[in-house]
């Protein structure tokens, strides 16, 4: 859910605070409605939001709308870590929306030792199961982070492929 404080800047800077709060997607004529932007008081401000990308002071309302509604059509698994994936690997929430097909979600993968089973077990190796026992997991997942894309999450890890 993506919510916006929007103020009447008109009224703001009269020293008037005339703002509320407005779940997206929104019509801008309610916004106008509600703050009361009018012929004398045409301008707001975005003072506050909840979101996981961030919002400018300034920004269109419209855009903010269809933003919402592109989050809404990620895949689950990305949409719950939109902000993260953003401040590790995208610079803003448009670069994440034009690459996020090459993002896969691996569940229950969260630390670098199961990483490292996972490599095993997903047959990026072929290790002969007598030898499995003398495997460092942690150091091979390790490696393999840092040689990737990786960002763990609290259910799982990101692989950002390209």
């Amino acid at each position: 859910m993506v919510r916006i404080f929007v103020e009447n800047l008109g009224m703001r800077n009269s020293g008037l605070i005339k703002g509320m709060w407005f779940d997206l997607p929104v019509s801008f004529q309610t916004i106008a409605e509600k703050i009361g932007l009018n012929e004398q008081y045409e301008e707001y401000i975005i003072t506050d939001y909840e979101a996981p990308f961030p919002i400018g002071e300034f920004d269109s309302i419209d855009k903010l709308n269809q933003m919402t509604e592109e989050l809404d059509e990620l895949p689950t698994y990305i949409e719950a870590y939109v902000k993260q994936l953003i401040e590790e690997y995208y610079g803003s929430f448009e670069e994440l929306l034009n690459d996020w097909e090459n993002i896969i979600f691996v569940e229950g993968v969260t630390n670098d030792k199961l990483y490292g089973q996972y490599i095993i077990d997903e047959g990026y190796f072929n290790v002969p199961s007598e030898l499995e026992f003398y495997i460092d997991y942690e150091s091979l997942g390790r490696d393999w982070r840092i040689n990737g894309n990786i960002l763990y999450v609290d259910d799982g890890m990101f692989i950002i492929v390209g």
